[in-house]
């Protein structure tokens, strides 16, 4: 089985430990201050806010977590729009290759080019898409 930091580093489904200790030695080792996870890395919030997450089993304070600002959203969106279109132009497996075939299965409309991406996000001529109706 694999450990709590593993499982927070592969994101992949996993049991529930019964035991808390693991989760909380995690959060300690880092500092229990988690920033914006934006482009790959951890940021820390444009404004400097910051606020309390708290722990629903005891109601205790868990961690301190970076309030968000209209500007941090903005820096996220535009590293979303880089890495939409880093794989647009190398043709992942989200770059176009399998979103017509994903379409065609579920049978809702004609099979889009590539993936839709938020209109803030600067594309080629002929690669913006709008959803099917």
């Amino acid at each position: 089985m694999a450990s709590i930091p593993q499982i927070f580093e592969s994101m992949e489904y996993g049991p529930a430990p019964e035991a808390a200790s693991p989760a909380l030695a995690w959060i300690a080792q880092h500092e229990a201050r988690f920033g914006h996870f934006i482009g790959g890395e951890w940021v820390q919030p444009g404004s400097g806010e910051w606020f309390e997450s708290t722990n629903p089993a005891t109601g205790k304070p868990i961690a301190r977590v970076a309030q968000g600002s209209a500007a941090d959203v903005d820096q996220a969106v535009q590293a979303a729009c880089r890495a939409l279109a880093y794989r647009a132009a190398a043709g992942g497996p989200r770059g176009g290759v399998r979103a017509p075939k994903r379409h065609k299965v579920r049978g809702s409309g004609p099979a889009p080019t590539v993936a839709a991406a938020p209109d803030r996000c600067p594309q080629p001529a002929g690669q913006r898409i709008g959803v099917p109706t």
